[in-house]
């Protein structure tokens, strides 16, 4: 999903995985930094609510 909004001028976007082997994992403070977060799965989000 960032691919597809990285060249927008209104927005600014990154992206992390929620699994410890992901490239960037999802910190606390990237929760904080957004405004909105998506998630693909629903197991997903309930590891973020669990951990952030």
């Amino acid at each position: 999903m960032e691919s597809k909004y990285l060249k927008s001028r209104e927005l600014n976007v990154r992206s992390a995985g929620t699994i410890s082997s992901a490239r960037k994992t999802v910190k606390a403070k990237d929760i904080q930094w957004a405004d909105i977060a998506f998630v693909v799965e629903e197991k997903h989000r309930n590891r973020l609510e669990a951990e952030c």
